[in-house]
């Protein structure tokens, strides 16, 4: 088995996905078939040769929407020197339920409204439109956190994907609003933070290889469900060359932690017959 080798071409021979051929050199060849994870523009935009689709499916791929209303999401996780509280909502509660354990969001629809229309203009939203997705994560597991302190996983889902002017000189203001919205319901955020992790969506491509920092691969929409996900003619079951198959989160059923679009690839593969035994000094990937 080989891990953390990056792809740099789906190799193809006489209309079939054979294997791959490595960034740091070196050929990994395919008893069965090619399952690609990655997003589907980057399988089938950028590591397949040029050509290789008919030109009707090569437009498809490319209009395979990922973000593609210009928002997208922005983490700003914060370490915390001590404990978090949410004490005026936990003050309306007559359940008992300690607010520090579940997932908490936090925003309205018109304020979300907002935020996406402004990220799809290229511009920052007003701090009190952001929405936020909040989880003190050592509140149910304690090793996330030294004792006595916290750590707090903030998820933002609008943002610019590419705002005017880049992210370079936006970033540090963005993750700032993000922060001083969660202090405006966090007890003490703003006084404990020690220390940040912040990522854009132009990090998140960079560091997954995801288009346009896109976690979901594929936007969720009606016309990206089912059958066409992620496009027409390369829904469940279809080979978009012979021998490759795609899995990730861009396939049927959609992105989320399910493991079900590899499910469903793998079981499709493994209903393939098995090709010969690769000749001596061939990898099987």
């Amino acid at each position: 088995m080989l891990t953390g080798a990056p792809v740099s071409e789906i190799l193809v021979e006489q209309e079939r996905a054979t294997g791959v051929a490595l960034a740091g050199g070196g050929v990994l060849q395919a008893r069965r078939a090619v399952l690609a994870t990655c997003d589907p523009r980057t399988t089938l935009e950028r590591l397949l040769p040029d050509g290789t689709l008919p030109p009707e499916l090569a437009a498809r791929v490319r209009h395979i929407p990922s973000n593609g209303s210009g928002a997208g999401a922005m983490k700003v996780d914060l370490a915390l020197s001590g404990r978090l509280a949410l004490s005026r909502h936990q003050q309306q509660r007559t359940d008992g339920l300690d607010l520090r354990r579940p997932a908490c969001l936090v925003g309205t629809p018109e304020g979300n409204r907002r935020a996406f229309a402004r990220s799809g203009a290229g511009l920052l939203p007003a701090r009190d439109d952001l929405a936020l997705w909040t989880v003190v994560l050592n509140a149910l597991d304690p090793s996330q956190a030294p004792d006595g302190q916290d750590s707090l996983y903030v998820y933002c889902p609008a943002v610019p994907v590419q705002p005017d002017g880049g992210w370079k000189d936006l970033e540090e203001e963005a993750a700032q609003s993000v922060a001083d919205r969660v202090a405006q319901f966090y007890d003490g955020a703003a006084g404990l933070e020690i220390g940040r992790w912040v990522e854009t969506p132009e990090r998140a491509a960079q560091r997954t290889g995801a288009t346009n920092g896109c976690a979901l691969h594929v936007d969720v929409t009606l016309l990206r469900s089912g059958g066409l996900r992620p496009a027409l003619g390369l829904g469940p079951g279809r080979e978009p060359v012979a021998g490759l198959h795609l899995g990730g989160a861009g396939s049927h059923p959609g992105g989320g932690v399910t493991g079900l679009p590899g499910r469903l690839a793998a079981r499709q593969i493994l209903r393939r017959p098995v090709a010969p035994t690769p000749r001596k000094g061939d990898h099987e990937p």
